[in-house]
């Protein structure tokens, strides 16, 4: 059996294994190799296409919100406040300044002439109408009525005996007239008789005639003891003390320190403001009309008046009118010639007392489109802008407006500018 060379057959067949290990060892491995890509499924693909499907959303979100925000008004708002009637002092149509005086005051004094005796008074005192507060030396008064009541009972003696001589010669007259029926008399003593009848008629007549004038002297006298009594004319409250006991007082003006007054009386319920108003605002002003009283002493204090008079004269030298306010509140601390600053409403006496218990509502003046006292404001609800009209109690002034209707104190009103405000408008509110 020949053999060939390099050929065995138990080796091949071995040699199949053996190459597979071999190849094996002799590959090479690189580590760095990417990873295989997995395959892409269906859910992978959807989610992709949901992911670029919102961020197109988003981006066109962005978009529109950017131009309706350019497309919306901005506002401002501000809030409405409710105010008490005393806060209608800011609606004033006319300032002015001035005096309480008093319309009831006098200077009292003795109806005649004499010593001040006593003086019963105290400044700050309240005395009642009729109540002394001064008596003057009556010593003389008093002795002219006992003279006067002297007179009086001569008088009246006198008239007591010209009644009894008119009896009697009555009685001898009517004797005489029956003895000259009888014709015991001649016609001449019953003439004489009858004479003397009419003579004593006379002297009583004249009689009764001196008793009166005696009355009337002592009733006068009376009156001179009473004149030296000086009495309060009316209820008030003395101010002054112009005299002291012992001084001597007039009603004239005397020589000498001859005092013409003894007390200043003030009665203090006819208190009232006088102001001095320009006469080129005098139109604003008129009988009955509200106004608000603040005292300088008191500046915290306010007090309700209205117009009770408007002089119907101009100072030339000032240019001014003189107008009285007539105090409606009964205040203890109003002092006379005190300093004043009143206020005048736009309204009448009743109007103002109205709007003083009714609500108002103060808000902002550029928030009111106002012609005379009817207006309109713009209100914001949720965003949305709605016209409103409104009722003013006054004019707007110094930046306010006060409301008595169309508003609430839940409400905003648009402030500054509305132009391009429409109803039911969107608005953003600025803060």
């Amino acid at each position: 059996m020949s053999t060939v060379l390099g050929f065995n057959p138990a080796a091949e067949a071995a040699a199949p294994m053996d190459r597979a290990k071999l190849l094996e060892q002799l590959r090479v491995t690189r580590t760095d190799a990417p990873a295989p890509r997995p395959a892409v499924g269906r859910k992978s693909l959807f989610a992709v296409v949901v992911a670029i499907a919102v961020a197109a959303l988003v981006a066109i979100g962005g978009v529109g919100l950017n131009a309706w925000r350019a497309a919306v008004p901005h506002v401002q708002v501000a809030a409405v406040v409710r105010v008490a009637g005393p806060a209608l002092a800011s609606t004033s149509v006319l300032d002015a300044s001035g005096y309480i005086i008093a319309r009831r005051q006098a200077t009292i004094s003795a109806k005649i002439a004499g010593r001040l005796d006593r003086l019963l008074i105290n400044e700050g005192q309240h005395v009642d109408a009729g109540q002394i507060i001064a008596n003057l030396d009556d010593s003389n008064a008093l002795a002219t009525l006992a003279s006067a009541t002297a007179q009086l009972e001569s008088s009246q003696t006198l008239e007591k005996q010209s009644a009894l001589t008119l009896a009697q010669s009555g009685r001898e007259a009517a004797r005489s007239d029956a003895l000259a029926a009888d014709h015991f008399v001649s016609q001449a003593q019953v003439d004489k008789e009858r004479d003397a009848v009419a003579v004593a008629a006379a002297e009583l007549a004249t009689a009764n005639s001196n008793v009166e004038v005696s009355r009337r002297n002592v009733d006068a006298a009376r009156l001179g003891v009473e004149d030296t009594v000086v009495r309060a004319p009316f209820a008030g409250m003395v101010t002054a003390r112009a005299a002291q006991p012992g001084e001597i007082v007039s009603p004239l003006m005397g020589g000498g320190l001859t005092r013409t007054g003894i007390a200043t009386l003030v009665d203090m319920s006819s208190l009232e403001a006088d102001v001095d108003v320009n006469e080129s605002f005098i139109d604003r002003l008129k009988v009955g009309q509200a106004a608000t009283l603040k005292l300088v002493s008191y500046a915290d204090r306010q007090i309700a008046g209205h117009v009770s008079a408007i002089v119907p004269t101009v100072d030339r030298a000032k240019g001014t009118v003189e107008v009285h306010i007539a105090i409606d509140e009964v205040d203890p601390r109003l002092l006379p010639n005190m300093g004043v600053r009143v206020s005048f409403s736009a309204g009448a006496r009743g109007e103002a007392n109205l709007a003083a218990t009714a609500p108002s509502w103060q808000l902002p003046a550029d928030a009111v489109t106002a012609n005379g006292l009817d207006g309109s404001v713009w209100v914001v609800h949720d965003g949305i802008a709605s016209r409103r009209p409104v009722r003013l109690v006054a004019a707007p002034a110094q930046g306010l407006a006060i409301v008595s209707q169309g508003v609430s104190e839940a409400d905003h009103v648009v402030t500054g500018s509305i132009a391009g405000l429409t109803e039911g408008m969107k608005v953003d509110i600025q803060h």
